[in-house]
């Protein structure tokens, strides 16, 4: 983007326009292909710098060459969705959310859900829930019995349902109940696998609450954090602001922070990085019908123009209809093959 996100309050950081305007100076890169498409506002972003974009250390275990992540979407991201995004340039695919409380219970559909295709590499989880106990519970048996390489806490939900009854983004809002469930997702995780929170802003703009958050992830051992740049009562509409993941890095320095909301194209994933000094982009709904988008993002974010063209529409039929089967071979239930209408809208 031309200018850094509007921050949501008067008093967030000014950005990295120091760094970006050394950027600018700095850099002697080969034009453009033809063939890469960009939007008029993206056209002077050029890819990475050498050494620009480092890799994403999670923890002791896990180290994302290219730190760029598909999102947790819930009754989206599947195996199949998952092992396409990763195929195609994502470094990790975290999976629907699982609430540790039915996966406790034997629920069979929680159970299909912490599941992962054999080709998938990384096996990265998304977990719900509001008691400790269920957490402890949930965060053992993921990584004792389905092998989980990472587990990220669901703090984001903007679902008024869930928010009303003080989950998802409001449970922040009770500091005392967050850090209980923070620390019994570290402990339970062990020292091998890293444990990342995925936070909105907080409610409303009256009401943040991300900045106390993440503070007190990190005293409890989070390996990182992850900020959708909304708030709840936002739900997905523009814009996200993008200051406020810039002011969660000067918050807690020492963690990774991962930034998420409004990467429409490759090169929305670099100005991210350069505004925001982020370790990492998170990318979910942009991707949709376009898995492409993270063989670009990766790309630019490694430095180079993307080598191909957008698909052409007879690649993209085939694409999802390669997708389909994956999909029913999956599901084992032809009545499944609905969930894939993400892809093909």
């Amino acid at each position: 983007m031309a200018a850094l996100k509007p921050a949501i309050a008067v008093g967030l950081p000014s950005g990295r326009t120091d760094v970006l305007a050394a950027v600018s100076q700095s850099t002697a890169v080969k034009a453009a292909p033809q063939h890469y498409l960009v939007s008029a506002q993206n056209r002077d972003v050029a890819p990475a710098l050498p050494g620009e974009v480092q890799p994403l250390r999670l923890g002791k275990s896990l180290e994302l060459k290219v730190p760029l992540i598909a999102a947790p979407m819930a009754g989206i991201t599947a195996a199949p969705l998952r092992l396409m995004y990763t195929q195609a340039g994502a470094s990790m695919a975290v999976s629907e959310m699982v609430i540790a409380s039915t996966l406790r219970e034997g629920n069979a559909a929680s159970k299909h859900l912490a599941k992962w295709h054999p080709d998938e590499r990384i096996h990265s989880v998304q977990l719900y829930g509001v008691r400790p106990g269920s957490i402890d519970w949930a965060c053992r048996c993921l990584v004792q019995e389905a092998g989980v390489h990472h587990i990220d806490l669901n703090f984001g939900c903007p679902v008024r349902k869930v928010t009303s009854k003080g989950g998802g983004s409001a449970l922040p809002l009770r500091p005392q109940l967050f850090r209980r469930l923070v620390s019994a997702a570290v402990k339970a995780a062990g020292q091998d696998v890293p444990v990342t929170v995925k936070l909105r802003m907080g409610l409303t703009p009256e009401l943040l609450t991300h900045i106390q958050a993440v503070v007190i992830a990190a005293d409890e051992g989070v390996s990182g954090i992850i900020l959708h740049a909304r708030t709840a009562n936002q739900q997905y509409s523009p814009p996200a602001h993008w200051e406020a993941v810039h002011q969660l890095v000067q918050a807690v320095p020492h963690l990774p922070v991962i930034g998420n909301g409004d990467v429409f194209e490759a090169a929305d994933a670099v100005q991210m990085m350069r505004q925001t000094d982020c370790k990492g982009v998170m990318v979910g709904r942009a991707a949709l019908g376009r898995p492409w988008l993270f063989r670009e993002a990766a790309a630019m974010l490694s430095g180079q123009w993307p080598d191909l063209p957008p698909p052409r529409l007879g690649e993209v039929l085939q694409l999802a209809l390669h997708h389909l089967q994956t999909w029913a071979d999956w599901e084992q239930d032809e009545m499944s093959v609905h969930n894939v209408s993400p892809l093909l809208e």
